[in-house]
Protein backbone atom coordinates (compact mmCIF):
# COMPACT_ATOMS: atom_id res chain seq x y z
CA UNK A 1 0.00 0.00 0.00
CA UNK A 2 1.01 3.56 -0.80
CA UNK A 3 0.57 6.33 0.24
CA UNK A 4 1.40 10.19 -0.76
CA UNK A 5 1.82 13.45 1.02
CA UNK A 6 2.18 16.23 -0.31
CA UNK A 7 3.79 18.87 1.74
CA UNK A 8 5.05 22.34 1.10
CA UNK A 9 8.97 21.58 0.24
CA UNK A 10 8.30 18.21 0.69
CA UNK A 11 7.19 15.07 -0.60
CA UNK A 12 6.26 12.06 1.79
CA UNK A 13 5.46 8.53 0.60
CA UNK A 14 4.65 5.93 2.76
CA UNK A 15 5.03 1.90 1.79
CA UNK A 16 3.13 -0.25 4.03
CA UNK A 17 3.46 -3.90 3.69
CA UNK A 18 0.67 -6.09 2.51
CA UNK A 19 -0.75 -8.17 5.30
CA UNK A 20 -1.98 -11.70 4.18
CA UNK A 21 -2.58 -14.91 5.71
CA UNK A 22 0.01 -17.10 4.27
CA UNK A 23 2.71 -14.97 5.61
CA UNK A 24 0.78 -15.13 9.11
CA UNK A 25 0.66 -18.82 9.05
CA UNK A 26 3.87 -19.62 7.65
CA UNK A 27 5.98 -17.47 10.34
CA UNK A 28 3.45 -19.59 13.06
CA UNK A 29 4.71 -22.85 11.73
CA UNK A 30 8.10 -21.53 11.56
CA UNK A 31 7.75 -20.43 15.10
CA UNK A 32 6.68 -23.51 16.33
CA UNK A 33 9.27 -25.72 14.69
CA UNK A 34 11.91 -23.33 15.76
CA UNK A 35 10.77 -23.48 19.39
CA UNK A 36 10.12 -27.48 18.86
CA UNK A 37 14.24 -27.74 18.17
CA UNK A 38 14.89 -25.33 20.91
CA UNK A 39 13.43 -26.75 23.65
CA UNK A 40 15.16 -30.20 22.17
CA UNK A 41 18.42 -28.77 21.61
CA UNK A 42 17.77 -27.24 25.51
CA UNK A 43 17.04 -30.34 27.31
CA UNK A 44 20.17 -32.31 25.57
CA UNK A 45 22.38 -29.59 26.90
CA UNK A 46 21.20 -29.53 30.08
CA UNK A 47 21.57 -33.43 29.73
CA UNK A 48 25.14 -33.28 29.18
CA UNK A 49 25.90 -30.50 31.34
CA UNK A 50 24.51 -32.85 34.11
CA UNK A 51 26.09 -35.95 33.17
CA UNK A 52 29.25 -33.79 33.23
CA UNK A 53 29.07 -32.39 36.52
CA UNK A 54 27.52 -35.72 38.02
CA UNK A 55 29.00 -38.51 36.73
CA UNK A 56 31.50 -38.01 34.10
CA UNK A 57 33.70 -34.84 34.20
CA UNK A 58 35.16 -35.99 30.48
CA UNK A 59 32.11 -35.76 29.04
CA UNK A 60 31.94 -32.72 26.13
CA UNK A 61 29.27 -30.33 26.95
CA UNK A 62 31.48 -27.28 23.80
CA UNK A 63 29.85 -28.67 20.86
CA UNK A 64 26.05 -29.08 21.81
CA UNK A 65 26.25 -25.80 23.40
CA UNK A 66 27.80 -24.38 20.26
CA UNK A 67 24.60 -26.10 18.38
CA UNK A 68 22.05 -24.66 20.57
CA UNK A 69 24.00 -21.11 20.76
CA UNK A 70 23.84 -21.36 16.53
CA UNK A 71 20.43 -22.50 16.68
CA UNK A 72 19.20 -19.72 18.87
CA UNK A 73 20.73 -17.04 16.98
CA UNK A 74 19.44 -18.53 13.44
CA UNK A 75 15.96 -18.32 15.43
CA UNK A 76 16.60 -14.22 16.55
CA UNK A 77 17.90 -13.78 12.86
CA UNK A 78 14.70 -15.51 11.26
CA UNK A 79 12.38 -13.44 14.19
CA UNK A 80 13.60 -10.22 13.24
CA UNK A 81 13.49 -10.79 9.31
CA UNK A 82 9.86 -11.91 9.76
CA UNK A 83 9.00 -8.63 11.91
CA UNK A 84 9.95 -6.71 9.24
CA UNK A 85 7.53 -8.64 6.72
CA UNK A 86 4.61 -8.07 9.22
CA UNK A 87 5.00 -4.95 10.67
CA UNK A 88 7.65 -3.38 8.28
CA UNK A 89 7.17 0.01 6.59
CA UNK A 90 9.61 2.44 4.77
CA UNK A 91 8.95 6.48 4.46
CA UNK A 92 10.64 8.18 1.53
CA UNK A 93 11.25 11.36 2.38
CA UNK A 94 11.89 14.27 -1.02
CA UNK A 95 12.98 17.16 -1.45
CA UNK A 96 14.98 19.80 -3.46
CA UNK A 97 18.56 18.24 -2.10
CA UNK A 98 18.13 14.78 -0.68
CA UNK A 99 16.08 11.28 -0.44
CA UNK A 100 15.84 10.11 3.00
CA UNK A 101 14.53 6.46 3.70
CA UNK A 102 13.22 5.48 6.96
CA UNK A 103 12.47 1.88 7.36
CA UNK A 104 11.27 0.54 10.40
CA UNK A 105 9.53 -1.76 12.63
CA UNK A 106 7.78 -1.52 15.85
CA UNK A 107 10.65 -0.50 17.76
CA UNK A 108 13.66 -0.81 15.11
CA UNK A 109 14.33 2.39 13.14
CA UNK A 110 17.30 2.74 10.63
CA UNK A 111 17.65 5.86 8.10
CA UNK A 112 19.57 6.29 4.76
CA UNK A 113 20.06 9.82 3.34
CA UNK A 114 20.97 9.76 -0.77
CA UNK A 115 22.36 13.37 -1.69
CA UNK A 116 20.10 14.27 -4.72
CA UNK A 117 23.60 15.56 -6.20
CA UNK A 118 25.00 11.69 -6.31
CA UNK A 119 21.65 10.33 -7.20
CA UNK A 120 21.52 9.34 -11.23
CA UNK A 121 18.84 7.25 -13.43
CA UNK A 122 16.08 7.14 -10.33
CA UNK A 123 13.74 4.88 -12.34
CA UNK A 124 11.94 1.17 -11.82
CA UNK A 125 13.52 -1.24 -10.37
CA UNK A 126 15.19 -3.69 -13.23
CA UNK A 127 16.17 -6.36 -10.72
CA UNK A 128 13.17 -6.12 -8.07
CA UNK A 129 9.34 -6.52 -9.04
CA UNK A 130 8.51 -2.89 -8.29
CA UNK A 131 10.76 -0.56 -6.21
CA UNK A 132 12.67 2.70 -7.13
CA UNK A 133 16.01 1.76 -8.47
CA UNK A 134 19.00 4.60 -8.77
CA UNK A 135 22.89 4.88 -9.09
CA UNK A 136 24.18 6.62 -6.16
CA UNK A 137 27.85 7.40 -6.28
CA UNK A 138 28.79 7.66 -2.44
CA UNK A 139 31.04 10.95 -1.82
CA UNK A 140 32.95 9.48 1.33
CA UNK A 141 33.69 5.74 -0.47
CA UNK A 142 34.17 7.52 -4.43
CA UNK A 143 32.30 4.51 -5.41
CA UNK A 144 29.07 4.31 -7.45
CA UNK A 145 26.73 1.44 -6.53
CA UNK A 146 22.85 0.40 -7.15
CA UNK A 147 20.39 0.80 -4.80
CA UNK A 148 16.65 -0.18 -4.49
CA UNK A 149 14.41 1.27 -2.51
CA UNK A 150 10.46 0.97 -1.76
CA UNK A 151 10.59 -2.95 -2.86
CA UNK A 152 7.64 -4.90 -2.72
CA UNK A 153 6.09 -2.11 -4.78
CA UNK A 154 3.87 -3.37 -7.85
CA UNK A 155 5.71 -1.82 -11.48
CA UNK A 156 2.41 0.62 -11.78
CA UNK A 157 2.88 2.11 -8.52
CA UNK A 158 6.81 2.32 -8.68
CA UNK A 159 6.29 4.72 -11.68
CA UNK A 160 3.67 6.86 -10.32
CA UNK A 161 5.66 7.50 -7.61
CA UNK A 162 8.41 8.69 -9.35
CA UNK A 163 5.65 10.75 -11.56
CA UNK A 164 4.73 12.56 -8.37
CA UNK A 165 8.42 13.30 -7.35
CA UNK A 166 9.14 14.50 -10.81
CA UNK A 167 6.19 16.51 -10.96
CA UNK A 168 6.77 17.96 -7.45
CA UNK A 169 10.58 19.40 -7.98
CA UNK A 170 10.36 19.38 -12.10
CA UNK A 171 14.03 20.76 -12.10
CA UNK A 172 15.54 18.92 -9.28
CA UNK A 173 14.59 15.24 -10.29
CA UNK A 174 14.57 14.57 -13.57
CA UNK A 175 15.01 10.84 -15.03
Amino acid sequence: MVEIVDRDSQLTITIRRAQRFADWFQTVMVFLIWLLAEQTLFRLALDVMWEAVNQDPNTEVGPRLLVLGMWTAVGLALGYWRMWVHFGQEVLQVDHSALTVVRQALLFRRQEKYLRAQIDNLGVSPFWPGGLAFRYNDPQTQQSMAQVVARGISPEESRKVIWRIQEKFPYHWKR
